[in-house]
């Protein structure tokens, strides 16, 4: 009878083990093209990512336009304020992609960008 149920169990505790790293490590969202391999040193990294964000986003634009663009690409971008961001969680670590910009009479003026993460 054990026999029987020894399969059951194996495969069960093979989902189990799949669950908890798909849940610790997940795949998914992967971070915006402009923002992928990115140097690993922080100030490097935010630096590359700027470079890319400026050549991806030549001012002047419309502000609903750089919205449109940046949500379009993955980015959550606030209502009311100028800034998009990006998150990626992966346990045991955060990592954040976000850009700013200034915004004048409906144009985007200037970007800013800050790219970093926490680990526990």
């Amino acid at each position: 009878m054990a026999r029987k149920w020894l399969p059951i169990a194996v495969l069960l505790a093979l989902l189990g083990v799949g669950g908890v790293y798909l849940y610790l490590y997940p795949p998914l969202p992967r971070p915006p093209e402009i923002g992928r391999s990115l140097p690993a040193n922080l100030s490097e990294a935010n630096a590359e990512f700027k470079r890319r964000v400026e050549a991806q986003f030549p001012l002047p634009m419309s502000d609903d336009a750089l919205r449109a663009q940046l949500t379009e690409q993955g980015f959550h971008v606030s209502n009311g304020d100028t800034v998009a961001v990006f998150e990626k969680r992966h346990y045991p670590c955060r990592l954040r992609w976000s850009i700013f910009w200034e915004e004048e009479d409906g144009a985007v003026t200037a970007f800013d960008t800050m790219h970093g993460g926490i680990c526990l």
